[in-house]
């Protein structure tokens, strides 16, 4: 028979046994319940861990990625709006456009030159009409160049258009008639009155209350009031843009007046009026500006009535678009919906990690629970083993979101080590939820938050409006939180709440609160946020548990232009992604800010606002906490910032065909770079993602001239070149020019009277420099023989003698100023026709802006027309073709220089405004009322009689002499009694006690007559001998060595038995007899005391007593420095044999810096810094020293000295904490700078001297590096 194989043993595990209850068992009363045995098995399944688990800080607040909401901004189309006037204003180049580089023929500079020689001599010999000799030369303007170019103003009269190259003069030559006066007269009245002396320009200095007003021929003058300038804000709610009409036909005909111009309020510049005007509407309604002709016109149409107007001051330049706009708002968010408990739903990785894993969330304040499939909870799930998940409840309440607390819970697990599978919501619903949900759908939330603020900025001090309690009183009178509707009647009520949602209720209702102004949003935002972290806020019911959602936003916004905006995308996204990931990536990192209550609302990420059709927008940083926005608000304005290109060494950048290739960059680069030429201040201004690459381009521009490739119209007519060139012209083969020049194209446009161009600049200026020199030639010959204009400076008609020097200064081939031809430099042709120079003409505006001399005249001899307004925005602003985004920066110093000449010529009836950083003007008025005046800027109240401060009490020239420095000081030495000290003059005032004083430059005086000295003791001898008494209302009694503060304390005690004589003063009668025989005396047996000959003279005998002071102060120090020292002994200290050994240890030689280094907080380090370097290892040698028999000896007469010093009992250093230090120890350093001289070594020496766990060990280490340094140990080893 076959053995067979014995089964293997196996271990039944205790978690598979049952449970079996014996009869003789004393539990056998209580049969275990299968949740009991289920929960046996639940825990024997459980992972056992060696540790308890770890607490994270809940005082984090988790901040999420904002999302983006920058948007895709592209350039709308519009028709250029080029002034028809700008091609005649200076040396232009007809339309451009840049091309691909690359290399080209090159030019044959000898055949080139051959033929424009004939071509030069040809012209020399074009034939010249007989009348020319006797016309009359009239020069022309912009204004009458694009006039005659228009229309043929002269079809009955022999006329001719001549160009003068040299000095790039336009003249009409004109047959004369009868005689050169008549002629001019009919000129003059066929090209009608110019446009430039009727214009206005109204310009201003940003947030100034103030505006210049321009005229021509006029000096500036200043506005304060709308009702002064010819411009008016109308709300546009009547125009329909989609009409026949213009707007502005459509205003003329309404308000019958005149109207010249009008255009709409961009939103930046209604967002700057909101917060001028301190109105929050503005920006909801559309706003358009409408210029008349003069201010009566402009008064006459607003009085009418029939709009609604916006009386308020304003001009373009009032309004900068680098100036940053702050707004401060509060959004809060209803939810009208059921309003269920939200939780969070874990699901663990391993079932027996179950039990570690909630008490890991239990420590951390969270509740667990478990939940069955009918969203029930059913505690009993916890020991399924096939449930793993569960239920997170409680959270903290600055975690309401499900992504906050999701990282909560990621953190917990990272940092106690277990998995977890899953981390979903969880919704609990609750039956009373929707009963709640109907019955908030009728609640007026508006009312809700309105009593929030009120009642926030009563018990806050914000605004009380109402100085009453805010319960009813006991008499029957209503509480000041009764009366919120008398309180929104106010005018000065701080805010306003306004309904996003339109219509009914919304399933989210949102509100916004507008604030008055930024302090008071702060100081409102601040409590209301702090309440808001406790407890919910403006809740509808006591079902809602949680409230509206209160968001904080603090904007600082700028204006920019839609060309700018787009060549600033690239580095513009960058930006603000880096923006959005700031606060998140510092509430990963757990940083010791996001621990701050407010830092819930930390965030911060770019916004902008555009509106179709509007060239302006608004791009800024939101967020909260304002410091960190106003930081960041700066990086914007950086970006937003133009780098500058000096072209002091590139001139030709400026105008002509460098002037085309710099405005060709834009294209080049797609539109990342965008370029304002600004010839005023001779700089090219650039702005985009590309701007490094754009400034190397300028910057080798000579050098590629001949690779550079455009293709321009070069125009053959008046006012550029003389027309008769294509005479000139006529046999020249197109096609051996273009190969000569090496071009890839060149022919002519006989319509347009034009030569298109395609090639290298350098072949352009060839070509533009050969037609010029024939043009010239052309206008030499035409001008040859001619005779001398009329003697017409005869007439006593001042005009008729203007048109003769205007005419006569024809003949000048120069520049006026400088004296050098113009040729093909670049020049400004002003309306009286002359030219000059650009250089020039702004040296001269520079020169007379900085004199303040505002009235600008011709530069051209002879000439007395006066420059336009018009001309002197064209010069220091630009053309039409500029980046309008710096128009406030190029006019700041005009207005200011305006500004100084208007005060200076006001005859002291203007002053600018006394407010530090106000650029307001304040005026007077002759009204009989006393009623103050205000600054229109910063609301500054001052006198309207005298334009100082409101002085009531006085009358205007008392007040005005008190503004005198002398006079307001004599005034206030006489009221208040005050004194200059004999010394140094300083003022001082004395208010009571004895007539000795000090000065703050240690100077001791009389009172009375102010006897000085440089010590105490002589001024009260002289006090006793010469006014017989110490003054005031008491005496005190005094010694030959008083001091000051011991004076000053007598004098106070004396006070205090004046004001309490009912209370026990311990006084001494018998100082009625005091006499000075006793004060001898006393002085004699003081000096014995101390060891001084009382023979001695008296300067001797203080400098002796100064010595004993000294050493008295240094022993007070060592005994105030801890409770069980010894006063200092030699360092050679050898104990006596008897004593015993802790008294040894005490009576050890102490080191003096051990002692004050070890407590900081008795010693100051002023104290320490008195010892001489010498002294440091041993105790002072001046100092007596002291030996006590025993210890108890020693500690009662410490006792005793602090207790006669009023010192309190320090502990010893075991029992206190340490006092930790913030830096390496000072003394250390200046007795060893070479051994602690390694900031490394000194970092980690403090770091090993603050892990001491009381004073004693902090004392220790300290003496310790005392001893390092001292035995020259190697603390690297």
């Amino acid at each position: 028979m076959t053995r067979q194989r014995r089964a293997k043993e196996r271990v039944i595990p205790p978690s598979q046994l049952a449970w079996v209850c014996k009869p003789d068992d004393e539990w056998n009363s209580i049969a275990p319940t299968k949740e009991d045995i289920a929960r046996a098995h639940f825990e024997n399944r459980q992972l056992k861990r060696d540790f308890i688990p770890s607490v994270v800080s809940l005082d984090y607040r988790y901040i999420p990625e904002w999302p983006s909401c920058l948007e895709e901004v592209e350039e709308e189309y519009k028709l250029p709006n080029i002034d028809p006037c700008l091609p005649f204003q200076g040396r232009a180049c007809g339309d451009a456009t840049l091309l691909e580089s690359g290399t080209t023929r090159g030019i044959d500079h000898a055949q080139f030159d051959a033929l424009f020689y004939d071509l030069t001599m040809k012209a020399k010999h074009i034939f010249t009409p007989a009348w020319l000799k006797t016309a009359v030369m009239y020069p022309l303007g912009p204004e009458q160049i694009r006039k005659i170019k228009k229309n043929n103003y002269f079809k009955d009269i022999r006329y001719r258009l001549l160009v003068n190259n040299n000095n790039s003069t336009a003249i009409l030559a004109v047959e004369n008639i009868k005689n050169e006066e008549f002629t001019i007269s009919i000129i003059e009245n066929r090209l009608g009155e110019p446009s430039h002396k009727t214009g206005n320009i109204v310009i201003a200095a940003p947030n100034s209350g103030y505006a210049m007003h321009m005229r021509y021929g006029e000096l500036p003058f200043h506005v304060l009031e709308a009702n002064e300038t010819p411009f008016a804000l109308v709300f546009d709610e009547h125009y329909n843009p989609r009409g026949v009409f213009s707007p502005e036909v459509f205003y003329e005909r309404s308000i019958e007046c005149h109207v010249r111009s009008s255009r709409v309020l961009s939103d930046p510049e209604k967002a700057w009026l909101n917060t001028r005007c301190g109105r929050n509407d503005l920006r909801h309604r559309r706003i358009r500006l409408l210029e008349f002709n003069s201010p009566i016109e402009r008064n006459v149409a607003v009085s009418n009535g029939l709009f609604e107007y916006l009386n308020v001051l304003f001009c373009d330049a009032m309004f900068s678009c680098t100036q940053p706009t702050d707004q401060i708002h509060l959004y809060i968010t209803y939810e009208i919906e059921p309003k269920y408990l939200e939780c969070v739903a874990v699901t663990v990785a391993h079932e027996n990690d179950k039990q570690f894993v909630e008490s890991s969330f239990n420590s951390h304040g969270l509740t667990v629970n478990y939940y069955n499939d009918n969203c029930r909870k059913e505690p009993s799930l916890k020991y399924d083993p096939s449930v793993k998940t569960m239920v997170l409840h409680n959270f903290p309440r600055h975690l309401r979101t499900f992504e906050s607390r999701k990282w909560l819970i990621k953190r917990i697990a990272s940092r106690n080590f277990f998995d977890l599978e899953s981390i979903e919501p969880f919704t609990e619903r609750d039956s009373d939820s929707n009963r709640y949900c109907s019955s908030i759908k009728n609640q007026e939330f508006k009312l809700l938050i309105e009593w929030q603020l009120y009642k926030s900025g009563y018990f806050n001090n914000i605004y009380r409006p109402i100085d009453a309690p805010w319960t009813d009183h006991m008499q029957g009178g209503l509480g000041a939180r009764n009366l919120l509707r008398v309180v929104k009647e106010r005018a000065d009520i701080p805010w306003v709440v306004r309904r996003k949602n339109v219509g009914p209720n919304q399933p989210k209702e949102k509100f916004t609160i507008h604030f008055k102004n930024i302090d008071f949003g702060i100081r409102y935002i601040e409590p209301l946020l702090r309440e808001y972290h406790k407890w919910p806020l403006c809740r509808n019911n006591s079902g809602d548990c949680y409230g509206p959602t209160f968001t904080p936003c603090f904007r600082r916004s700028f204006t920019i232009s839609r060309a700018v905006r787009i060549a600033i995308r690239t580095p513009l996204y960058a930006l603000d992604s880096r923006l959005r990931k700031t606060f998140s990536r510092l509430s990963k990192n757990e940083d010791v800010m996001m621990k701050n209550e407010e830092s819930t609302y930390f965030g911060v990420r770019l916004h902008e606002e555009w509106r179709d059709g509007n060239d302006f927008g608004i791009i800024g940083v939101q967020g909260w906490s304002p410091q960190g926005i106003r930081h960041f608000g700066g990086r914007l304005l950086k970006l937003l910032t133009p780098k500058t290109f000096e072209t002091t060494n590139h001139p030709e950048l400026t105008f002509g065909i460098g002037e085309e290739y710099v405005r060709s960059l834009n294209q080049k680069y797609e539109g990342e770079v965008v370029v304002d030429i600004d010839k005023y201040r001779q700089t090219i201004n650039l702005i985009g993602g590309r701007v490094t690459e754009a400034m190397n381009d300028l910057k080798t521009y000579s050098k590629n001239k001949g690779s550079i490739i455009m293709s321009v119209r070069i125009p053959l007519h008046f006012p550029f070149i003389d027309g008769r060139i294509l005479e000139v012209l006529e046999n020249v083969s197109i096609e051996q020019l273009a190969f000569i020049l090496g071009v890839n194209r060149l022919e002519y446009n006989h319509q347009d009277k034009v030569i298109l161009f395609e090639g290298s600049i350098e072949a352009h200026e060839k070509l533009v420099k050969g037609l010029e020199d024939i043009s010239q030639e052309i206008y030499k010959r035409e001008v040859r023989n001619r005779e001398a204009p009329g003697k017409y400076h005869h007439c006593r008609n001042i005009y008729c003698v203007n048109l003769h020097n205007k005419i006569s200064a024809i003949a000048n081939q120069t520049c006026p100023t400088c004296m050098t031809e113009i040729g093909q430099s670049d020049f400004y042709r002003f309306h009286c026709g002359h030219n000059v120079c650009r250089l020039c003409v702004n040296v001269m505006i520079k020169n007379q802006i900085e004199a303040a001399e505002l009235k600008f005249t011709c530069l051209e001899d002879g000439c007395e027309e006066f420059i336009s307004p018009n001309e002197i925005m064209d010069i220091v602003l630009g053309d039409s073709r500029r980046i309008r985004d710096f128009d406030t920066m190029k006019l700041e110093e005009l207005v200011m220089k305006m500004k100084d000449a208007v005060i200076n010529n006001s005859h002291l009836s203007l002053k600018p405004c006394p407010t530090p950083d106000c650029l307001g003007i304040i005026s007077k008025s002759n009204e009989a009322t006393e009623e103050a005046k205000e600054c229109n800027n910063c609301g500054h109240k001052y006198c309207r009689k005298c334009l100082l401060d409101i002085h009531s009490d006085r009358t205007c020239e008392e007040h005005a002499r008190l503004q005198i420095p002398d006079a307001s000081i004599q005034k206030y030495k006489e009221d208040s009694g005050s004194k200059n000290c004999p010394n140094c003059n300083h003022l001082v005032n004395k208010t009571d006690g004895c007539n000795h004083v000090q000065c703050q430059c240690k100077t001791h005086f009389c009172w009375v007559c102010l006897f000085q000295a440089s010590e105490s003791g002589p001024i009260y001898a002289h006090m006793q001998e010469e006014h017989g008494g110490h003054g005031g209302n008491y005496e005190i009694p005094e010694f030959e060595d008083g001091n000051i503060d011991v004076q000053r304390a007598i004098a106070e005690n004396l006070r205090l038995q004046d004001r309490f004589p009912d209370d026990d003063w311990d006084t001494d009668e018998t100082d009625d007899d005091f006499d000075q025989e006793e004060e001898d005396r006393l002085n004699r047996e003081f000096l014995n005391q101390r060891g001084i000959n009382p023979h001695l003279p008296l300067a001797e005998i203080r400098r002796i007593n100064r010595e004993h002071e000294a050493a008295a102060a240094m022993m007070r120090n060592l005994n105030l420095a801890e409770q069980h020292q010894v006063v200092p002994v030699p360092e050679v200290f050898e104990p006596a044999p008897t004593q015993a050994p802790e008294v040894l240890e005490e009576q050890r030689a102490l080191q003096v810096p051990q002692v004050f280094m070890a407590h900081q907080e008795t010693l100051g380090n002023d104290q320490i810094h008195q010892w001489p370097r010498a002294g440091f290892a041993t105790a002072p040698q001046t100092a007596p020293v002291y030996q006590f028999t025993t210890e108890a000896e020693r500690l009662e007469a410490e006792r005793e000295t602090r207790r006669a010093l009023n010192i309190p009992e320090i502990p010893s250093g075991a029992a206190r904490p340490a006092r930790y230090l913030d830096e390496f120890p000072a003394l250390l350093l200046e007795i060893w700078p070479e051994y602690y001289e390694s900031a490394d070594r000194r970092a980690v020496l403090l770091a090993w001297i603050n892990e001491s766990t009381n004073q004693d060990e902090l004392d220790h280490r300290v003496s310790e590096l005392f001893r390092y340094a001292q035995d020259g140990e190697d603390l690297d080893a």
